[in-house]
């Protein structure tokens, strides 16, 4: 008995090892930034830097995570992301803020990156309904507002 059970343990320990490590060959020959597949677009369309629309839910909703944990990373990296479109209004400043919304693979958490659309879009009429599938693409920023900052694309 001992002496199955030792080889039990071998064979587990063994067959850990094997799946571990990367591998060399990219099926897909796409390059990475920060281990983020970067879009290879068709010409005439932006390239991104990172992008989060090529992740899974879950990986997408990390890197959201890191970026807005460690912006300093990626400051004028142009990031691409699909997601769901929110948008919130402060009646104090009669402001709008719109945003890309990710949810992880349970929908028990959600984060979002705030983009802001070039000058000539009217909201509401040259925006999505809020819960509607967008993907954007932008170059990720930081601005003040007050005497806080924001990210945003």
């Amino acid at each position: 008995m001992k002496k199955l059970l030792i080889i039990c343990l071998c064979l587990a320990s063994i067959l850990s090892l094997t799946g571990c490590g990367k591998s060399s060959n990219n099926t897909a020959n796409t390059p990475a930034v920060n281990d983020v597949p970067v879009n290879s677009a068709p010409e005439g369309e932006v390239k991104a830097d990172i992008d989060l629309s090529e992740l899974s839910v879950t990986m997408a909703y990390s890197q959201v995570c890191n970026i807005l944990a460690e912006p300093d990373k990626y400051f004028g990296k142009t990031v691409k992301m699909k997601g769901q479109f929110k948008y919130d209004h402060i009646a104090e400043t009669n402001s709008n803020y719109y945003f890309c919304l990710i949810t992880d693979v349970t929908a028990c958490c959600a984060q979002g990156m705030e983009f802001i659309l070039k000058d000539g879009y009217v909201f509401p009429d040259d925006y999505p309904q809020s819960g509607s599938e967008i993907c954007v693409i932008g170059v990720f920023d930081v601005y003040k507002e007050g005497e806080q900052y924001y990210c945003a694309l």
